[in-house]
């Protein structure tokens, strides 16, 4: 099934395993998503998970 959820909910776990797997640094990625146009247009409303602009 395809969809334009970014699932902003995993992007911190994603930024840790990278972390742990020593293959990214350690990063602020607060405000990384902003999804105000994407929930201006579709009918089911997308979380940023506390990452950006819902």
């Amino acid at each position: 099934m395809f969809t334009v959820d970014p699932l902003a909910g995993t992007f911190t776990k994603l930024l840790q395993d990278g972390v742990d797997a020593g293959t990214t640094k350690k990063a602020d990625i607060n405000g990384l998503l902003d999804l105000t146009t994407l929930n201006s247009v579709s009918e089911e409303k997308t979380s940023a998970a506390g990452l950006g602009q819902d």
